[in-house]
């Protein structure tokens, strides 16, 4: 990550490809976020990772590198603040 990464739907086309590769025997992928689920966007992610959870086999990590350099006002950020309360 870096300080360009403020777009939500960056962020969930980057960890479908990781997850692609992490699990290449899956045949379908994870959802891209459009425009029309941002107003549903706590119960997309939701189900994103559920889904995510479910192809990977334990024990797994998921790591966010640098993620401090992410703008604190960028919408990706407020995506993990809402993810935190």
């Amino acid at each position: 990550m870096d300080e360009g990464d403020t777009g939500i739907a960056s962020l969930f086309y980057y960890i479908g490809l990781a997850a692609k590769k992490a699990a290449p025997h899956l045949k379908n992928s994870l959802p891209l976020f459009r425009p029309e689920y941002a107003l549903g966007l706590p119960v997309f992610t939701r189900r994103y990772f559920e889904q995510l959870y479910g192809w990977m086999k334990a024990p797994f990590v998921i790591v966010l590198d640098i993620y401090q350099t992410v703008p604190t006002d960028s919408a990706l950020m407020k995506l993990s603040v809402m993810a935190w309360n």
